[in-house]
């Protein structure tokens, strides 16, 4: 009798353990693996020399993000060299780790390398825009050469040679074509690897023997500048980071409906349910108590009422687009998760880069400003960048806001639509309605008093209507399993969209800055899952182009972020990190959890 008791519970500690194990191994291996797999690069079907290539770019890649985490290391394995004053940085930016040049000079080289050769695969038009930056950029070089040269400062020699160098990389294009049949590109990797350091490791070379001259660290000064000019190439990839770091979330809350609905039963599920909310009701009434506290009640509320408009607006263009898609003939397009988040991949890039649009060609205007030797043709040029970047900027959003909303409308209404037409217009309205009440709330706009900080008030709101939508089902005996579960997604969306805390970087308390983990998830997470146009191929882009154009756009822009926080540089940090990813994830990546959730509240998934 003594030793039935222990069995017994000993079976029951067994049985537990077990599931247990079940919901936690096994959802990682069925739910989590399964994504990330289906989400990886393809590596089939390119020769071995090429998967070589392309791993060790990876690796690259991803060691250099470890950096990122670990930054300080820069600064404590090498000397510090104090920058030129003209260049002065922000907070401590003046010194920067001796060791950094050369390796940044090196990462440069290589990402252009990766670059250039996807180019070669690509559309001409593709081609002849990229080459004809890289070529600019090496003009700006030349020109400066050439001053120096004129002025007897320089012999004729590095001039010739800087030119030659540069005229080769178009040379090799010419010759190679777009033969892809043929394609070797891993050799052509190595060419162009070659004739795009060799210019930069004898620029290297004169700047070095200028520094050991003069004392004065001119090479630290040019590669600053180079990095300054690319920061605005590298911003739709951080932009992009915010919808990476939105799909993880949307796909957390999936992952957790999925182990409920396969281990526990709908009870079980249905306590859960009620749990979370009243858990989640009663934490964001507390904030907005604290709020209240303070501040003012007509302080907060005024707060609370513009952040209402965020759910009214979704639900709105989500009745549109349901109602709109019910009442086509024939049968209507589909409008599901999963629908959603393969539109959004794909208009996406397209959507950021014009949102981008007054930044972008500002750069453009800067690039072609530094390229000519004519002063007095530089400086209009030089003037319409500072006004597109700078005096244009928010018109040109509220613009793209307004049109994105148009064009929402227009897919809504059309009689018959095509393929993904309907989550496109669900996305694009989403996206234009909030971004048209973003604008008009900003502190000195229209209705400034409206305007809300942090994400306490939408999610408060959020969370309100999924209780009154679960207490109102409850009442009218509609919870089944379906609803239940659906409600219990909305819920974990709300509550995960105010934890992006969990990405950021352990510096913030000492460097003063916040977002590089962000930064740094964004881009693992977008390398090891977000495949799906890198996977694929056309005519005009073949796969292999893909995987090189990503790969040397990727390590350009951790290139550009290591460098400004070994450096310190906390006016780059921040619009690196904090702006542009946090825009990202606020602009683009919201909407797409706003519509999942306004979905899972409202409709069948």
């Amino acid at each position: 009798m003594t030793t039935a008791r222990p069995s017994r519970l000993f079976e029951r500690v067994r049985i537990v353990g077990g599931f247990l194990v079940s919901i936690t191994f096994g959802a990682l291996r069925d739910f989590v693996w399964r994504d990330i797999r289906d989400g990886m690069i393809d590596l089939k079907g390119f020769a071995r020399s090429t998967r070589w290539t392309i791993l060790l770019g990876f690796a690259l890649l991803f060691g250099m993000v470890a950096l990122l985490l670990n930054n300080e290391l820069w600064r404590q394995l090498f000397p510090l060299v104090g920058m030129p004053a003209p260049l002065d940085m922000v907070g401590r930016g003046r010194f920067v780790p001796e060791a950094l040049v050369p390796v940044t000079y090196a990462l440069l080289a290589i990402a252009w390398a990766f670059a250039l050769t996807g180019l070669l695969h690509s559309h001409p038009l593709a081609r002849a825009g990229i080459l004809a930056l890289y070529l600019l950029r090496g003009v700006q070089t030349i020109v400066i050469l050439l001053s120096e040269t004129l002025l007897g400062v320089e012999s004729p020699l590095p001039l010739l040679v800087r030119s030659f160098l540069l005229l080769l990389v178009p040379v090799f294009f010419v010759l190679r074509g777009r033969q892809t049949a043929r394609s070797a590109p891993a050799a052509e990797f190595v060419i162009l690897l070659a004739l795009v350091a060799a210019p930069m490791a004898l620029m290297q070379a004169g700047e070095l023997a200028s520094w050991r001259a003069t004392a004065i660290p001119i090479l630290f000064s040019s590669l600053e500048s180079e990095l300054l000019t690319f920061r605005l190439l590298v911003t739709p990839l951080l932009l992009l980071i915010g919808i990476d770091v939105t799909n993880f979330v949307r796909r957390v809350a999936g992952w957790t409906i999925d182990v409920v609905r396969a281990n526990l039963p709908a009870w079980v599920a249905a306590i859960l349910l009620g749990t979370a909310l009243i858990w989640r009701v009663a934490t964001v009434i507390g904030q907005l108590q604290a709020r209240i506290a303070a501040s003012s009640l007509g302080a907060t509320g005024l707060e609370y009422a513009g952040a209402l408009m965020m759910p009214v607006l979704t639900g709105l263009v989500l009745w549109a687009v349901v109602v709109a898609n019910r009442a086509r003939t024939p049968e209507p397009a589909p409008l599901d998760e999963t629908a959603l988040v393969d539109a959004v991949a794909r208009i996406a890039l397209p959507l950021i880069v014009i949102y981008l649009g007054a930044q972008l060609a500002s750069f453009v205007l800067l690039t072609l400003a530094g390229a000519l030797p004519v002063t007095t043709i530089a400086q209009p040029l030089i003037a319409l960048a500072d006004m597109l970047s700078n005096q244009l900027s928010d018109s040109w959003r509220l613009l793209v806001y307004a049109a994105a909303l148009a064009l929402g409308v227009r897919l809504t209404l059309r009689r018959f639509p095509s393929a993904g037409a309907a989550p496109t217009a669900l996305y694009l309205g989403i996206f234009g309605a909030t971004g048209v009440w973003l604008h008009l709330t900003l502190p000195d706009s229209l209705l400034g008093a409206l305007v809300w900080h942090g994400t306490e008030p939408v999610v408060f709101w959020w969370t309100i209507i999924v209780a009154v939508v679960a207490i109102i089902r409850l009442v009218r005996r509609q919870m089944d399993a379906g609803n239940v579960l659906r409600l219990l997604f909305a819920t974990m969306v709300g509550f995960l969209m105010q934890q992006t805390i969990f990405v950021e970087s352990r510096f913030s308390p000492l460097l003063g800055f916040a977002g590089v983990g962000f930064v740094a998830f964004g881009i693992v997470w977008d390398a090891i899952t977000g495949a799906g146009w890198v996977n694929t191929g056309s005519a005009g882009l073949p796969r292999a182009g893909r995987v090189f154009l990503y790969v040397g756009y990727t390590i350009l822009a951790v290139t550009i972020l290591n460098w400004a926080l070994a450096a310190h540089d906390l006016g780059a940090i921040a619009t690196l990190t904090g702006g542009a990813a946090d825009t990202g994830y606020n602009t683009f990546g919201k909407p797409l959890l706003y519509a999942v959730a306004a979905m899972a509240i409202g409709t069948e998934l």
